[in-house]
Parts: C-alpha cells; sequence; structure tokens
C-alpha cells in the first residue's frame, strides 16, 4: 500500500488467528506496532487488541460468521481502531482473508498503521480551511482560472468589485469581466502562453481596465501566477482596485498645477503692483502739491481733485492685489508682540470718523469690562482687518450706526470681535460668496461704491493665518453683523507695549445698567446731542418730538425711563407726563420721567414735581449726572447688565477749532459731546437754522405786543442749544432775555436783541470758517432753494432712465445741501434698482424740505 502523502511503501502487519479468534501467528510488523512481542498474544483471543467497545463484540462477531457464513468483513478493508499495549489508541487499516489448511480455517488480517495519514489529513484539512478563510476575507479580489480561461473559483471581494455573485461567473469565461479589445484577444493570449510557455504576463503585475456587471469600467492592477493541480495547469489573478489612487492622482495633478499656476500670478501681481505703486505715488504726490496753489480756477481745482481721488482709489486696489498675492504665496508672517487693544481699537476706529461723521453715521465701540486691556499678538494684521471690515460698513451703510463690539468668550484668550451696521444688507446667497475673491454682493455693488471685492478675502485670509473663524449674518434692507474670533492671550505684567501712549477708556460714569430709552425733545440739535450721549454709554433710544409723539409712543413702546423736554409746541411735557400718569391709574404702573429743562428755579421745580415727574436734570446737561440719575430711578428688574466699557474716540487732530476761540469754550462742548464731528454737525446746523433767532424774536414781539410766549419760546430753545454747544455770548444773552420774558419784562428783552443779533453772526461766521479735511466741508454750503430744486428736478429726469450711472452724478451735488439720513431711501431704491421707489421718495423728499423752508 503506498502513502498519498510520501510515496514510500507502509509496513504491512500480519496477524493470523483461528476460528476461536485465537492468535496463532503475529509478525515483527504487528510487533512493532501493537508494542506486544509474539510470545505475549500468541494463544490469546485477538480482542486483547481492540479497544472498547470492539473488545467485548468481537466474539459475537466471530460466532455469527461461523452461523451464517456471512463474509460481513472477509476479502474487504476497513478503517478500525487498534490499542497498544500501552492501552493508547491509534487507527489502522484492516483486511481479513480466509485460509484453509484442510480441516483448519485460519483469518490472516494484515493491517497498515494510519497515523501519519490521519495527521497529513488533518494537517490538509486545517490549511484549506485557513486558506478559504484568508481568500473570503481577502481585501483584494483573487480569481482562478483553467487551461481554457474558465473561471474556477472567485472570493467575496471579486463579487463586490465586479458586481457579480459566485454562481454568476464560476464556469464563464474570465473575459467577462474585460472590456473591448481586450476581451476578443484574451483566448489568444492564454493559448499562446500555454503552447509557446512565454511569461509576457505571467509573475508580471501591470495596470489594465476590467468591466463590472453594470457595463462600468474599472482601472485595475492584475498580477498573474502559474500553478499545476494534479498535472493540470492553472492560473490565479490578483487584483487591486486603482479607482481611488486615479483619484488622488488627479487631485494632486490639479493641485500641483494650481499651486504652480497662483505662485507665478503671485509673482506677476507683485512685480506688477510695485511698478504700478511707483508712477501712482507720484501723480499722488504732484496733485497734492498743485492743490495747494490757490491761483487755480475753481474748474481746474475740482479736475486736479478728480485725479488725485483717483488716484488714491486705484492706488487702494493695487495695495489689496498685493495683500491677496502676498497671502497665497504665504509671505505673510505674523508678529507676536505685546499692544494695547482697547486703545489700538480707538486709534483705528479713528481713522474711519470722519468717513462715518460725513455720512452722518454714529460710530462707537463696546469693550468687554471682563478683557484684559494689553493682549499679545498682532495689532498690524488685526488692525488691516479692521480696517477692512469698517470701510465696509460705512460704505454700505446711509443712515443709522456702525457699533465695534469686543467681547470675552467661554474659552480662555479667545477674544470675539463683531462690527455691526445699519446699511443695505445682504441675501443669503450673497452672504455664501461674500468672502470669494474678486467677489461682491452684486455687479450692482461695483458701480454704485467701488472696490474689488478683495476687503473680506484679504480679512479671511488673515484670520485664518492667525487661526481664528470669521462669519457674516445679514439681513437684506436690514443691516449686516460680521464676526471673527483670535487668541489674544493676557501680556504678562511690567511688558512694554504699543499703543500704550494714549488713554481711551472711558473715565466718566459707566451705567451699571442699560435701559430703552424715550427721548422727548423738540430740538433737533438737543435731541442729537442727548441721542448720542445715550447710545455712546449703550442705552437704546427711541426719540419724539412733542409731547402728543410721547404719550402714543409710552402707550406702545415697552420702555425703561422717559427723558421729557418741558417747553414744546402742540403738547408740552408738563400735559404729557399728566396724561401718562393717568394711563396708570388704578394699575401698579409708573414709568420713571426726568425732565429735562432749562428752568430750575424752585417754582418751576415744584411745577414739573407736581405734574407727576420723579426727577429734573437741568440743560446743559451733565451727562454723567443724568446717567445716575437714571440708575436711580429705574427699578432693579428693569434694563440688563452693562459687561461694557464705551470707549471715546479722540477728535481728529487735523480739524482746527480755533477760529471758534472768540465765540465758544469748545474743549468743553467736545467732553461733552464726547465726538468732534457731531460736535460740527451740531454747529453747522446752528448757524444754519439760528443765525435769525434774534430777528424772530424782535419780528414776534412786535406781532404779539401783549404776549411774549412766542418769542420766549424761542430764547428758551435758543438757551439750551447755545448752552450745550458752549456758544458762550449767545448763551449768556439768551438766558438774560429768557428770563426777562419769564417775568413780562418786555422792554428789557428788545433792549438785548441788537447784542444778541451781533452774537449769533459772530458766532455763524466763526463756525463758517472752520476747515474740515476732506468732503466734509460740503456741509457748510448754504441751503439754496433754487439749485436743489433743479437738483431734485435733474434727478427725477435720470431716474427716469433706468440707469445708477445717470443719477450718481446728481446724487452728489444734493448731497452738498441735503442731510445723507435724508436721502439714505433713495440711495436704497437705487441700489436695488427700483427707481419707481426711488421717485416716490424724492417726491416726499422735496415736499418735506421745502415745506419747512417756507415755515421756516
Amino acid at each position: 500500500m503506498k502513502s498519498t502523502t510520501t510515496g514510500t511503501v507502509a509496513a504491512v502487519g500480519t496477524i493470523t488467528i483461528d476460528e476461536k479468534g485465537c492468535i496463532t501467528a503475529f509478525d515483527e510488523v504487528a510487533v512493532r506496532l501493537f508494542g506486544y512481542e509474539s510470545a505475549e498474544v500468541v494463544g490469546k483471543n485477538v480482542s486483547v487488541l481492540m479497544p472498547e467497545p470492539y473488545h467485548s463484540q468481537h466474539d459475537d462477531y466471530l460466532a455469527r460468521y461461523h452461523q451464517t457464513a456471512n463474509p460481513h468483513i472477509i476479502g474487504k478493508g476497513r478503517e478500525v481502531t487498534g490499542q497498544r499495549k500501552d492501552g493508547s489508541l491509534f487507527p489502522v487499516w484492516l483486511a481479513v482473508n480466509k485460509v484453509t489448511f484442510g480441516d483448519q480455517h485460519l483469518f490472516v488480517g494484515c493491517i497498515v498503521d494510519l497515523s501519519d495519514l490521519k495527521a497529513t489529513e488533518a494537517s490538509l484539512s486545517r490549511s484549506t480551511e485557513m486558506t478559504r478563510a484568508i481568500l473570503d476575507t481577502a481585501v483584494n479580489p483573487i480569481i482562478t482560472i483553467d487551461a481554457k480561461g474558465l473561471i474556477r473559483t472567485v472570493n467575496p471581494a471579486t463579487e463586490r468589485l465586479f458586481g457579480y455573485t459566485a454562481s454568476e461567473t464560476i464556469g464563464q469565461n474570465v473575459k467577462i469581466l474585460m472590456p473591448m479589445p481586450y476581451r476578443e484577444e484574451h483566448d489568444h493570449y492564454l493559448s499562446r502562453y500555454l503552447q509557446e510557455g512565454n511569461p509576457r504576463v505571467i509573475g508580471v503585475g501591470r495596470e489594465v481596465s476590467a468591466q463590472r456587471k453594470d457595463g462600468s469600467i474599472v482601472p485595475i492592477h492584475l498580477s498573474v501566477g502559474a500553478m499545476q493541480i494534479n498535472g493540470e495547469p492553472m492560473f490565479v489573478g490578483i487584483i487591486s482596485d486603482l479607482t481611488e489612487q486615479k483619484r488622488h492622482e488627479a487631485e494632486l495633478q490639479d493641485k500641483r498645477a494650481a499651486e504652480a499656476g497662483s505662485r507665478a500670478k503671485s509673482a506677476f501681481l507683485a512685480h506688477m503692483s510695485h511698478e504700478i505703486r511707483t508712477p501712482m505715488n507720484a501723480i499722488i504726490g504732484f496733485t497734492e502739491l498743485v492743490l495747494q496753489d490757490k491761483t487755480l480756477s475753481p474748474q481746474t481745482m475740482q479736475h486736479v481733485d478728480t485725479i488725485h481721488g483717483s488716484a488714491k482709489a486705484l492706488l487702494t486696489i493695487i495695495n489689496d492685489i498685493l495683500d491677496v498675492s502676498r497671502l497665497e504665496a504665504g509671505k505673510y508672517k505674523l508678529e507676536r508682540i505685546a499692544f494695547n487693544l482697547p486703545n489700538m481699537i480707538t486709534d483705528t476706529v479713528e481713522l474711519m470718523h470722519q468717513r462715518a461723521a460725513e455720512k452722518d453715521l454714529m460710530i462707537g465701540i463696546e469693550y468687554d469690562s471682563r478683557l484684559p486691556l494689553r493682549v499679545m499678538g498682532d495689532p498690524t494684521r488685526l488692525r488691516q482687518v479692521m480696517l477692512n471690515l469698517l470701510s465696509n460698513a460705512v460704505k454700505f451703510t446711509n443712515e443709522g450706526a456702525v457699533r465695534v463690539v469686543i467681547r470675552a468668550t467661554e474659552q480662555a484668550d479667545l477674544v470675539l470681535f463683531e462690527v455691526l451696521d445699519t446699511g443695505i444688507g445682504m441675501s443669503e446667497a450673497e452672504v455664501a460668496k461674500i468672502f470669494e475673491p474678486f467677489t461682491q454682493a452684486d455687479n450692482s455693488i461695483s458701480r454704485r461704491f467701488g472696490g474689488t471685492g478683495l476687503g473680506t478675502t484679504i480679512c479671511k485670509q488673515i484670520i485664518d493665518l492667525m487661526g481664528g473663524h470669521i462669519w457674516l449674518e445679514s439681513k437684506l434692507g436690514v443691516g449686516t453683523s460680521v464676526f471673527f474670533t483670535i487668541h489674544l492671550p493676557e501680556a504678562e505684567p511690567g511688558v512694554t507695549c504699543l499703543y500704550e501712549e494714549a488713554r481711551t477708556l472711558n473715565e466718566a460714569f459707566i451705567p451699571p445698567r442699560l435701559f430703552n430709552v424715550l427721548l422727548v425733545e423738540d430740538v433737533e440739535n438737543n435731541a442729537y446731542l442727548a441721542t448720542i450721549r445715550l447710545r455712546q454709554a449703550g442705552h437704546v433710544v427711541e426719540w419724539a418730538r412733542n409731547g402728543f409723539e410721547a404719550v402714543a409712543a409710552n402707550q406702545k413702546g415697552d420702555y425703561d425711563i422717559i427723558l421729557m423736554d418741558v417747553m414744546m409746541p402742540e403738547m408740552d411735557g408738563l400735559e404729557a407726563t399728566r396724561l401718562i400718569r393717568q394711563s396708570e391709574t388704578g394699575s401698579d404702573l409708573h414709568m420713571p420721567i426726568i425732565a429735562l429743562t432749562a428752568s430750575v428755579m424752585k417754582e418751576d421745580e415744584a411745577k414739573y414735581l407736581d405734574a407727576g415727574m420723579d426727577a429734573i436734570a437741568a440743560k446743559p446737561i451733565e451727562f454723567d449726572q443724568l446717567f445716575s440719575l437714571m440708575e436711580k430711578l429705574v427699578p432693579p428688574e428693569k434694563g440688563h447688565t452693562n459687561n461694557a466699557i464705551m470707549l471715546s474716540v479722540p477728535g481728529n487732530k487735523e480739524v482746527d477749532l480755533t477760529p471758534l476761540d472768540a465765540v465758544a469754550d469748545y474743549t468743553k462742548a467736545i467732553r461733552n459731546w464726547g465726538d468732534i464731528y457731531a460736535y460740527i454737525k451740531a454747529l453747522t446746523n446752528f448757524s444754519r437754522q439760528q443765525t435769525l433767532d434774534a430777528d424772530t424774536m424782535q419780528h414776534l414781539l412786535l406781532q404779539h405786543p401783549d404776549d411774549v410766549e412766542p418769542a420766549r419760546s424761542v430764547a428758551h430753545a435758543l438757551k439750551g442749544l447755545a448752552g450745550n454747544l458752549s456758544l458762550k455770548q449767545v448763551a449768556e444773552l439768551a438766558i438774560k432775555i429768557d428770563m426777562y420774558l419769564k417775568n413780562r419784562q418786555r422792554d428789557a428783552a428788545i433792549t438785548l436783541l441788537p447784542s444778541l443779533k451781533q452774537a449769533l453772526h459772530e458766532a455763524s461766521d466763526a463756525i463758517q470758517s472752520l476747515h474740515v479735511p476732506g468732503d466734509w466741508e460740503r456741509v457748510l454750503k448754504e441751503f439754496d432753494q433754487v439749485v436743489v430744486q433743479d437738483l431734485f428736478r435733474q434727478l427725477a429726469v435720470a431716474l427716469d432712465q433706468l440707469n445708477p450711472d445717470k443719477t450718481e452724478p446728481v446724487m452728489k451735488q444734493l448731497a452738498e445741501y441735503v442731510r445723507s439720513s435724508d436721502m439714505a431711501a433713495i440711495n436704497n431704491y437705487i441700489e436695488r434698482f427700483d427707481f419707481r421707489g426711488a421717485k416716490e421718495e424724492l417726491k416726499k423728499l422735496e415736499q418735506e424740505l421745502l415745506s419747512n423752508r417756507r415755515s421756516g
């Protein structure tokens, strides 16, 4: 008998037994197999070589054979179990034959030890199971085919890659997995290999294309190996899916091409920007020199000024392009130095203050008191970001305010910056692309406002470089808020800081709480001052012009306190207060009301308190005292906690106020107003509207010889205005005249009117002689009704042409005579190409302005 594993002849043991089952012969091989010597077993029953249950059952088998003569095992081989002398069991192959010697019948058993064969089979079984497990769990598809190209086996990975089940592929030619032209050529390649033995693909990996069940083509790497199974040639293919690798290679190639293009573009932009900047600097410098020549005609001066402005605008665009190229090229390097954060922010906002004032915009800063003053970071890059965002906020806001808010966050050292405006706003689609380079909210923006659209892109790139995050929220027609966060850890004590020389933290009274305030004031300049100061402190303010409006607003609004002027037309503050108190009868409501008045005699104070007012603030208002009084009067459950320190923006050092030396204490006034441009605007309005007040009072006194109240109302308003503006002589004379008229001393008041007239003209002349840099000079133009009416007519014609380019020059001329806040609604309609709406607003504005002029 041959072993199927080793190919050697196995030893065969021979045992002979008689009819009773006793051993008669036991050869040497049997001795080795069972461990018994021949003498130990001869004569014993052969069952001694058998384990249970065969040991007990053997004699029964033998007896049954003799009785039935059934050759159940004779002449046949079978696998049984033998038992050695030491009791160990082992598998044996047993073949039994019957031998007859005369009357004696013997049985000869031939035995082969199957132990090695069984071990080999077990090893092969384990190997087969392991191989199957490896194939089933292999990530790579593995296929075996025969010499005819028929698929013999596939693993699950093959099913996943090609979309065929195993039953759909086994027995099929492997070329079903190939696209054309490989499909037609496959059998030819296989037969040529079998005939010639040329291993062109055997043992070599290569990249080919395969075809899935759904017909799609997939790039693969194929490695083919050849083998012999029972003399039959077989081939095994191992496959790797190259789809992801190809995608990554394509992306890498695109990225390298983009980086190369970006580097080339950046180098080109940097070079061209430098080449352009040199002549542009010369143009700007020499036009500034030409503008100093006072001998130029007004028209030539205007042309040169246009050249100068255009050159500066172009230089700004070039600088933006250069910044983008540097950022993309990775040439921006961040500093890490100590600087005073609130001072730096204040200094930055000051640069935009004039532009905001030109559009009648309020601009303020809130600084979280929980933040440190001195931090570590890059103030230059942070300043650049703030300037870009503030520039956009002012550019796209026609009325309202721009606010800068710096807040602490829950994360240590992480500071949140907000730049909020009440401008034209954006849609969701426009917000989505605002940080893309060379992109603006819509195509009309560049036409209306200019610019490259690079500002927000530069901001995002700088913030990203700082490891921060920037985002934007906006609502069309309502306004925009830009937020960004960056890490600014507190600087070590005693370290030298930039921006340390200025002191911008407001040392005045800081309100512990912030309130919703209803301000009732009929004089626009007085309301303007109070609104500025209240909002600078952080309060929310709504303005009512007289008692009627105050009563109506109180019924609708949710206010914490009312600041009520006393002397007003139509309904004064006393009557309005009485009506408010009547509305509170029978309820627990009590609205705190503070009287704002220039009359603070004892009898006047009693009258105010009797009307239901809670306290009195004298004009000119001392705002720190007013804020403290508000804090005392408003119940503890009202308002909300104020964590912000309001930063004051210093006046522009270029504004020369010395022409006011003889007529105003402007140092005191600026402290009171807290904003130099607001103060200048109020002076300008005073010059336009109050210069003829002495003549008006004289006319009223002559027209009403028995009634001094009409003239007194003018004197009273003038007293408050002049006091707020610190126009010393005008205020003193107005106070005396008001006192005389209050006491019915008509003749005494009249004797002071010439002096008041002279003081008013001197103040007006001084105000008009102010030289304010930039376009602010235009606010000093006298209102010319004929010119304004003609400009309104021109604008109406331009609006009919449905072209914003036609309206822009007319709007610029109107801005010299009409406040930008009055023009804001028209601007908003034009920006949205709603020319019909713009024309309706124009009609309203024309009627309002001309009506006011006629009534004045």
